[in-house]
């Protein structure tokens, strides 16, 4: 946090506004900080580095900075001569830093003893406890400089919270800390959730699996085991029941079910879940057996037989029909080819571990995988995973094949943050079946031998051995292959044609998957990236027949969105069809079935991802996921029960997994499982910049990705994230406030996620940072914008909200009331220094001019949420209304990229309180009027401001609650009784004084100009209304 030298000083009588050497006293030096903000971008050039004026010029802190007379002599230093600084802040200790005074200067952090500092550089004042809250120190300009004679500058202090255990941050942890534990019993004794399932019918579909995950209220289910599942007609089903998270009183938050499914006959089924203290878990009569041997796992659904070998990566051989036929006797062969031709086998690899992680009954998953590479060392070669999924009574293996690039080879001109990469031309899934194929059936026809390609996103390859076909098409991502001896083997990869190239290639002795092939030319792996595919595997005694379902990927049984948004697992949510904007949630539909599907990335690594335009004119840069758009997807599926926002939130949390997680750094051991940010430079690839604060990982969806689906790794990834954020916590000075913002969300939702304390100890570190970030007296959290030198500011368009949401959730442990105190300001804040009318937020720095959009109040609605049902001020419900109206109904544009996440994971939160407050509407009819648009006040004047209000409606307005709102260096009070009925046709006034600060530095609009809402909300005909008006105070000099 930085203070302004100017507004803490206590000698006033020491400073003129005249600049005059030699007169004994420091000058107050000013400068138009809106004349240094002015852009003049050039085509193709950086955006941030074309400003008009040069950047290495000295932009003093808010425009000000003290000058002191020339020094011409040493002297001793002197208190009763020297400048007396004092600020209030919130209680420290700090790490205390001052400008650099360009010159030699004294300072005193007692009035007693002096400490000289040479310019140059900025000067280390030390640790400053403020135990009290307050900062002290003295400065005086008494020592000759040895180099040139001249004035010293005091500009700012900045302060830095001292990052060592500390009384406050132990505070806030206790407060926060959570025991959750077993509970005895659950608070409903049954309670039912109607279920969907939705997949392509397959002929070998009648005993199909399907994953289920489904959030349960707090409190209400004790056990896993204490539900089950019944079919339309009401019988039980049996399932295989765990617990994927708890919320904080133990009771189960998440439940995950397997069960199986008919997709032989119909495509669609309904279910009926069922729990509580009188339910209990239909078993099945038979499960899956699984065996550890010595050379590996055996695994029998009681449809087949196969082996996981343990001393070489094959994933699975000697797979065999119950009847003793065997269709794959070999393991699988997997090969990375270079383009250079060499070819990397997985079969040479040993095997690093072999796990059983479910054992049954009715799905079983073993977990192998090869030695992971350490990251900060030298290695070579491939890093391989697979988790191999069997189902009881089923012949299908559904295998989640991870491959990551863990080679550190030297190579030329690698671009971006990692220092290797090797350009392959083919990785190769093979499976080699004991007996001859005839054949093969796919979607566009049959062959002897051949290949079906999917060459790009619209153009497919058909190759046999008569003839080769380019089209336009995209190829649905299934095999079957007879076998000569009787048999067949069915194949299928999820998103085939999204993740191109891909292909089927197949021959009398073998079938390949071509994860990358070689149609799509050269693929250029950097080092630590990976990427999983999902391969299913169907072995059987039938004929080859069309198996679109094996391409599907895992069925989900899904619940109804009431049932969501009701849970309250997602946060607090309604559905959007119960929403008082519907021409709100009409824009967010067709935004995320329109823009933001459509630029979902195609191709190997981009698939789940979005691309935007990048920083510097006609570069591209991938969002990698910025501001968590899986998770945004994912609240639009919750709340509409949209498929396809599911399908991209589950792909997208997917991507983020493989391609943007650092499964490997060569050159930075600290970097493993951390993640990439998005390109700030011309360089557009997903690796282009390493870990930073200000990006710290967006874990929310990768959390919903492991309770929608039962697969572990989004739970993992997210820990991964977490962990890097606690080795790499400092309070070092950020440039925005998401610096704090992106690691607290980590922390918190991944401390949600395990319940695990050192995560709610670093969490608590940052919220400690935050509470001492606030500026002391304009509230906001403090921010050196680098698009705006000079100006220290929110950024409440670009990560503000970041801060809110991980102050929202510690504190929905904590229950502190100086944190409900800190997010009221920061609202208010909020909606007074950055807001410009009619409805918007300038993003960054507001220098003159800067462009003020009502979609950047989008990524605050949490944080309005949160201070109306604090405050039940109608300043927070009518002034995001306006906002939400003008962005997405009266001048709404298409929802795309990185705004995404800073929409979708933030403005629901808002409708949802808007909801609970009786969806009050705008009300036109109400007329508010001031006398005067435009007010001028000096410092430290009072001023009055009356609004008119005319009720023009044809019934009363009653129970009207209306609140004045400025900024809050000003101070307003109520100049008589505030009405609370108007009856038709009746005007009624509302009187306010308001004083002006007496210290303010008017360097800039932002601070000369104020704006300050008047907000109603009221009842009319039964229903509650809004009514909002805003006023504009300019404080002028002496």
């Amino acid at each position: 946090m930085e203070l302004d030298a100017n507004l803490g000083v206590v000698n006033r009588e020491a400073v003129t506004r005249d600049d005059r050497d030699g007169d004994g006293k420091w000058a107050l030096i000013q400068v138009d900080l809106d004349d240094m903000h002015e852009l003049d971008q050039p085509a193709g050039e950086d955006w941030r580095t074309s400003f008009r004026f040069d950047l290495n010029e000295i932009y003093w802190f808010d425009g000000t900075v003290l000058k002191s007379d020339s020094v011409t002599a040493d002297r001793a230093p002197d208190v009763s001569s020297a400048l007396h600084f004092r600020q209030r802040v919130h209680p420290g200790p700090y790490r205390a830093i001052m400008n650099d005074p360009g010159r030699a200067v004294a300072v005193s952090l007692d009035g007693e003893r002096w400490t000289r500092f040479d310019g140059g550089s900025e000067a280390e004042l030390g640790t400053l406890e403020a135990q009290d809250g307050m900062i002290e120190l003295w400065v005086d300009a008494s020592d000759r400089d040895p180099v040139s004679q001249g004035p010293v500058y005091f500009d700012y202090i900045r302060l830095l919270p001292v990052d060592a255990p500390s009384p406050s941050v132990d505070r806030l942890f206790q407060a926060a800390l959570q025991h959750p534990g077993p509970l005895r019993s659950g608070s409903v004794d049954e309670q039912k959730v109607a279920l969907h399932v939705d997949a392509p019918r397959f002929d070998g579909g009648k005993n199909w699996p399907v994953r289920c995950g489904v959030p349960i209220p707090r409190g209400e289910l004790a056990t896993a085991e204490q539900a089950t599942l019944l079919d339309a007609s009401g019988n039980p089903v049996p399932s295989q029941n765990r617990t994927m998270a708890m919320w904080p009183d133990g009771s189960v938050k998440w439940l995950y079910l397997d069960f199986t499914h008919d997709l032989s006959a119909v495509a669609k089924g309904r279910y009926t879940l069922a729990y509580g203290n009188r339910v209990k878990r239909a078993a099945p009569a038979s499960g899956i057996e699984v065996r550890s041997t010595d050379d590996g796992i055996d695994v029998d659904t009681g449809a087949i037989r196969f082996h996981v070998p343990k001393k070489r990566f094959g994933i699975l051989e000697d797979v065999r029909l119950t009847s003793g036929r065997i269709l794959q006797s070999e393991p699988v062969a997997i090969t990375i080819t270079e383009a250079g031709g060499k070819t990397w086998r997985a079969l040479d690899v040993p095997v690093e571990h072999l796990e059983i992680e479910e054992a049954g009954p009715l799905h079983a998953v073993i977990r192998v995988e090869t030695r992971l590479a350490a990251s900060g060392t030298p290695a070579s070669g491939f890093y391989h995973r697979a988790r191999i999924h069997a189902y009881a009574g089923s012949p299908l293996v559904q295998v989640d094949y991870f491959v990551a690039n863990t080679d550190s080879r030297e190579v030329s001109a690698v671009g971006g943050s990692m220092s290797s990469l090797v350009r392959v031309t083919s990785i190769a899934f093979g499976v080699r079946p004991a007996a001859t194929i005839s054949g093969a059936v796919h979607a566009l026809g049959q062959a002897a031998t051949g290949a079906i390609v999917q060459k790009t996103a619209d153009t497919a390859v058909v190759q046999s051995a008569e003839a080769r076909m380019e089209q336009q098409r995209h190829v649905p991502g299934w095999i079957a292959v007879p076998l000569a001896s009787g048999g067949s083997i069915h194949a299928g990869v999820e998103a085939f044609r999204e993740q191109f190239p891909k292909a089927f290639r197949w021959e009398p002795e073998r079938l390949e998957i071509d994860l990358w092939a070689e149609e799509g030319g050269e693929y250029e792996w950097y080092e630590g990236v990976g990427k999983t595919h999902r391969i299913s595997l169907y072995y059987g005694d039938a004929d080859a027949a069309e198996a679109t379902l094996l391409a599907h990927g895992p069925v989900l049984a899904l619940a109804d969105p009431a049932w969501y948004t009701g849970s309250g697992a997602f946060g607090p949510l309604v559905p959007a069809a119960h929403s008082g904007l519907p021409a709100v949630e009409q824009t967010l539909e067709e935004s995320m079935s329109g823009p933001i599907i459509a630029e979902v990335g195609h191709g190997f690594e981009n698939y789940g991802d979005h691309a935007s335009p990048g920083y510097v004119k006609g570069s591209r840069l991938w969002d990698n996921n910025e501001y968590d758009a899986p998770a945004g997807a994912m609240v639009q599926f919750a709340r509409t029960g949209d498929r396809d926002a599911l399908r991209i939130g589950l792909a997208g949390a997917l991507h983020y997994l493989d391609v943007d997680t650092i499964h490997y750094s060569s050159e930075h051991a600290d970097w493993a499982r951390a993640f990439h940010v998005h390109s700030h430079q011309t360089f557009g690839h997903h690796t282009a910049q390493g870990p930073d604060r200000h990006h710290a990982g967006y874990v929310q969806g990768l959390l919903w990705y492991s309770y929608l689906t039962g697969e572990p790794i989004g739970v993992l990834g997210a820990q991964g994230i977490a962990d890097w954020v606690l080795r790499s916590l400092s309070p070092g000075h950020a440039s925005m406030e998401r610096g704090v913002g992106h690691p607290l969300m980590t922390l918190t939702d991944v401390y949600e996620a395990t319940w695990d304390k050192q995560y709610l100890r670093g969490a608590a570190r940052l919220v400690d940072w935050a509470l001492k970030w606030e500026h002391p007296i304009l509230s906001g959290l403090l921010a050196h914008v680098i698009e705006a030198p000079g100006f220290y500011t929110g950024s409440p368009g670009v990560g503000a909200g970041t801060v809110h949401a991980g102050l929202i959730k510690f504190n929905t442990w904590a229950k502190l009331p100086e944190l409900d105190g800190l997010l009221e300001r920061l609202a208010r804040w909020t909606l007074t220094f950055p807001w410009r009318p009619p409805a918007g937020l300038v993003a960054k720095a507001p220098y003159r001019g800067a462009p003020a959009r009502a979609r950047n109040m989008g990524e605050n609605m949490r944080l309005m949420a949160y201070a109306y049902d604090l405050t039940k001020d109608p300043v927070f419900l009518a002034v995001p209304v306006k906002s939400l109206v003008d962005a997405f109904v009266t001048n709404t544009e298409p929802i795309r990229t990185r705004a995404t996440g800073r929409i979708y994971n933030y403005v629901p939160w808002f409708l949802a309180a808007l909801e609970t407050a009786g969806n009050p509407e705008l009300d036109d009819t109400l007329e508010v009027s001031v006398e005067s648009d435009e007010i001028e006040a000096s410092r430290g004047d009072t001023v009055k401001v009356t609004f008119r209000v005319r009720n023009r409606g044809a019934s009363p307005v009653s129970n009207l609650r209306a609140s004045f709102s400025p900024r809050l260096d000003l101070r307003a009070a109520a100049a008589g009784k505030m009405p609370t009925t108007i009856r038709p046709d009746e005007d009624v006034e509302f009187r306010y004084e308001v004083r002006t600060p007496e210290r303010i530095n008017l360097t800039s609009e932002s601070n000369r100009t104020v704006y300050a809402h008047w907000s109603a909300v009221y009842q009319r005909g039964g229903r509650p209304k809004l009514a909002h008006r805003w006023v504009r105070i300019t404080i002028t000099g002496d």
